[in-house]
Parts: C-alpha cells; sequence; structure tokens
C-alpha cells in the first residue's frame, strides 16, 4: 500500500476540483542558472590554502648555523669550570645559554644548553681544546644533540622545533674568565616541530601573520617571520 501511496496513481482529495492526473515519473536534468544569483564568499576573503589547513608533515630540514656571544667562566675546582653567555644567532634568535667544562691537560669536554629567543632548548655536547693558557684562546666542536647528562647526574634535553636535532659546528674563542666566541657549522631539524610559544599554524596562523607587521628576511629568524622581538614558525606557509 505504502509502495503504491508514493509511487502509483495519485488520488483525489476531497477539496480538489477537476479530474484526476497519473503522477509523472522523476526524471533527472540539466537545467540552466541563467542570470540567477547564488550565495557566494565574499571575494574580501581569500581562500586558506589547503596546506595550512591540513596537519604539519615532519620534514627534516638543514640550514647554516651562526652564532656569536660572550660570555665568563666560573671555575669550581682545578679541573672543571661552569659558564654562560648570550648573544644572537641563526635559527635562535637572541639567545642566553649556560654549560659545563672539565678539562684533562688542554683538552675539555661539556655541555651548552642554549635557550632560543621563543623559548626553544638547544643542547649541544662540547669536544674543544685550550690553545694558549694565556690568551684563553680555544677551538671546540659543538655537536647538537637531543639530550645530555651534566656532572651532577641531571639530563638536559632539546625541545620545540630541535627535539630531533643534528648536526655541528666549529667554535673559535678567545678570553678568560670573560670570552667572546663564534659558531659556524649547519644545524638539521624536523620543521614540523618548530613549536616554540610563538608557533603559528593552519589558518588562524595565517590570519594571526596577517595581522601583525612581519619581517621575513630577518638575519636571526631565516626560516620564520620577524615580529616584535621574536620567531612566529608558521607550517607549510
Amino acid at each position: 500500500m505504502l509502495f503504491n501511496f508514493l509511487f502509483g496513481t495519485s488520488r483525489r482529495s476531497p477539496r480538489q476540483s477537476g479530474p484526476s492526473r497519473p503522477a509523472g515519473r522523476f526524471r533527472p536534468a540539466v537545467e540552466s542558472l541563467d542570470e540567477r544569483c547564488l550565495l557566494s564568499a565574499s571575494p574580501l576573503l581569500s581562500p586558506v590554502p589547503a596546506a595550512a589547513l591540513s596537519p604539519a608533515v615532519a620534514h627534516s630540514q638543514t640550514q647554516p648555523f651562526q652564532l656569536s656571544g660572550v660570555g665568563s667562566f666560573t671555575p669550581v675546582s682545578a679541573t672543571d669550570v661552569t659558564f654562560t653567555a648570550s648573544g644572537t644567532a641563526s635559527s635562535l634568535g637572541h639567545w642566553t645559554n649556560y654549560g659545563e667544562l672539565h678539562f684533562n691537560g688542554p683538552n675539555a669536554t661539556g655541555v651548552a644548553i642554549f635557550t632560543a629567543a621563543n623559548g626553544d632548548v638547544l643542547v649541544a655536547h662540547i669536544e674543544g681544546t685550550l690553545l694558549n693558557p694565556a690568551t684563553g684562546e680555544a677551538v671546540a666542536t659543538f655537536t647538537f644533540v637531543t639530550s645530555e647528562t651534566l656532572s651532577d647526574g641531571s639530563v638536559v634535553t632539546s625541545t620545540g622545533r630541535y627535539t630531533d636535532v643534528s648536526g655541528s659546528a666549529s667554535m673559535q674563542a678567545i678570553g678568560f674568565p670573560n670570552f667572546t666566541f663564534t659558531l659556524s657549522g649547519d644545524i638539521s631539524y624536523s620543521a614540523s616541530d618548530r613549536a616554540g610559544g610563538s608557533q603559528a599554524s593552519s589558518a588562524d596562523g595565517l590570519i594571526e601573520v596577517a595581522s601583525r607587521g612581519v619581517n621575513t628576511n630577518h638575519p636571526h629568524c631565516p626560516d620564520g617571520l620577524w615580529s616584535k622581538g621574536e620567531c612566529i614558525y608558521v607550517d607549510a606557509w
């Protein structure tokens, strides 16, 4: 009965006048819209790139690493010193660090812990040599690592975009107890882990970046957007 009601001949309503007509079968057809208007997005709203709406895909990127800074050593024993320093660097922006060195004759091993402008932590293992005790001239290799153990047994870990960091840089330093130094090398890390305090991702990130004055060519922020003294990292930019 239900099938006959839906697809069979229609019945005359008690209030209808005139003869009943058989119900026509539905025939799909293409109909021209002519001049009729349809709702659409405002032309003032640019579409968000599909890549920005998709989850970030981890991929390792390698870039040059250049750093300069000043610091000071604090002797803690006949063979051990701690240090603090600060300066600027590609990838890090304005950074601060602390660390320790253990000397065996002119050779030293140690750890440096850098904090980037956006709060990400970069850990480096140090292998170096004191060339001139009178001037404090020294050379070393900083190897970027995911984690390292300090002399007191505590573990320091690279965070944010440096979670899976690799690479190394050569150091030139001079001075004691106050010193200046430079680093030059390469660093590699996963772009999708650039998750510091100012990370912007997907459509919200694009909107926020568009609403602020940014500089895409800042020397302290080569792989992000420099704004108001900090790096903004936008995935899939």
